[in-house]
Formats: C-alpha cells, sequence, structure tokens
C-alpha cells in the first residue's frame, strides 16, 4: 500500500509500460474538466446591473403615441417617435411610451404588440383615433419639434430596477394631497421589426421603438410601489428600456415621469 501511494506522488516515468497512455487518459481528463467549468459558470443566470431612474427637476413629461401595425396613417407617426431617440431632451425633459392598440386587428393584419390593455387605456382619455400622440394626457400635433418639460413639478418619481423583471417605484410629492396616487410602470422595446403581410400596410418592414412590451400599474402606499414586468415573448429587441409615472385615481393624466435604457446595446 505504501509503495503504490508512494508511486502516485512521484513524477511519471515516461519508458514506464503504460506510461503514455496514462498521460493521455488524465490529460482528455483535464480537458473535459475544464470543458465542464466553462459550461457551469456560462449556464448560471445573469443578474441585470441594478438601474435607477429619476426625473429632473423641474419636471418630465411623458408622451403617449397610440398606434397600430392596421393602420396606413401610422408609420409616419411611429418613425418621428423613434427619432426622439436622438433628442437631447430624451429621458430628462420628456419620455416616450408607444402603446399598439388592437382595434384595427380586423381589417386583417393581427398586431402582435397590440393589447386590449392598451385601447383600454387610449378609451380611458375618450377618444379613439390612430395615431395619436398625448403630452402629459393631453393631445400633442407637433411633429417634428421635441416635447416640452411639463409647466409644474408634481414631485419626485423615482423607478428602481431590482432583478431582471421587478421593479420599485418611489415618488414624494411636492404638495400636501398625496393620496389616490397610481404607479404605473412599462417595460419598452427597441430596434422592434415586424413584416406585415395583410392589412393596410401589407408588404410593409415596420419598425417600432418605445414600444410598450408590458405594463402595470400598482397604487402607491406610502409613496411607493413594487412592479413586475415581464418581457413579449415573441418579440426581438436590440435594446429594453423603462419607463414610469403617476396619476390620480381613475384618471390617466400623467403628473410626473421617468425612465431611461436597461443594460447595455
Amino acid at each position: 500500500t505504501h509503495e503504490s501511494l508512494d508511486w502516485i506522488h512521484r513524477p511519471m516515468n515516461p519508458d514506464r509500460p503504460g506510461a503514455r497512455n496514462t498521460c493521455m487518459r488524465e490529460s482528455r481528463i483535464y480537458r473535459l474538466l475544464c470543458v465542464l467549468t466553462v459550461v457551469l459558470v456560462l449556464s448560471q443566470p445573469v443578474h441585470a446591473a441594478e438601474a435607477v431612474f429619476r426625473s429632473a427637476p423641474g419636471g418630465t413629461s411623458l408622451l403617449e403615441l397610440y398606434s397600430s401595425e392596421g393602420c396606413s396613417s401610422c408609420p409616419p407617426a411611429d418613425s418621428w417617435v423613434g427619432s426622439l431617440r436622438s433628442s437631447p431632451g430624451l429621458w430628462m425633459d420628456f419620455v416616450p411610451v408607444a402603446f399598439q392598440v388592437d382595434y384595427w386587428d380586423y381589417l386583417g393584419w393581427r398586431d402582435a404588440l397590440a393589447s386590449p390593455d392598451h385601447t383600454a387605456r387610449q378609451r380611458s382619455y375618450g377618444r379613439l383615433v390612430t395615431p395619436q400622440l398625448l403630452l402629459n394626457g393631453r393631445s400633442f400635433g407637433g411633429f417634428g419639434t421635441a416635447p416640452l418639460k411639463p409647466k409644474s413639478d408634481a414631485g419626485t418619481l423615482e423607478i428602481r430596477s431590482e432583478g431582471t423583471s421587478s421593479y420599485r417605484v418611489r415618488f414624494k410629492s411636492s404638495g400636501a394631497d398625496s393620496g389616490g396616487l397610481v404607479a404605473h410602470v412599462a417595460l419598452l422595446g427597441f430596434g422592434v421589426a415586424s413584416n406585415v403581410t395583410r392589412g393596410e400596410n401589407g408588404g410593409s418592414v415596420l419598425r417600432h421603438e418605445f414600444v410598450v412590451l408590458d405594463h402595470a400599474q400598482r397604487p402607491l402606499d406610502d409613496g411607493q410601489a413594487a412592479v413586475s414586468l415581464r418581457p413579449h415573448p415573441a418579440v426581438r429587441t436590440s435594446r429594453m428600456g423603462v419607463a414610469a409615472w403617476v396619476s390620480r385615481g381613475d384618471d390617466p393624466t400623467p403628473l410626473q415621469a421617468a425612465g431611461g435604457y436597461l443594460g447595455q446595446e
């Protein structure tokens, strides 16, 4: 027994019968262990770095676009909102969100990005029409002009990512009445392309920026709310972002907004 143990710790004699085969086996085992180690490391879940976004001093506006892939008048509006990615006021002066609605699906093309919830939100403003642009809840027809900051600062809004799908919203109102406030959070997709084969836009490839992939709202409790969002299972994006805003009660009008890009492009 002692001799066998002593042989294990001595350098292998290459002239010993079977020594080279043993070395080759040990080399293959070593390489296999290295490969398995790399695979295990790469297969571990990757946790997104924490991101924190806040409204700007003086307030941040929310720009809402209501659009549909089944509407032939919508692509120019989609394109203009997409151009805001290069605007210097993005995320500080204004936060854009593009809601796809479903009431044009009957024309022959089912918009995969549309949702009845998006239609219900637009209906709460009192009108269903596409394309429709709203700045802080009011009609905005300023194609070609950058959206403006709000006229008043309702308070400080912060949204913080907590993992890959959870977000926490904090809002400190600048007024005395902070009751009945509701937090909204939307997961945004960028670089989304859709090959439309039927309907008014049949034969076109439509591109979307700031498009809402998921949206949830929660009442603020002591100025805070936790929200969970999930990416759209059938949509490829070049980048993701998040937008948050607060409103009061059943009134959808945004009071304050914040948002930004998630991760690297």
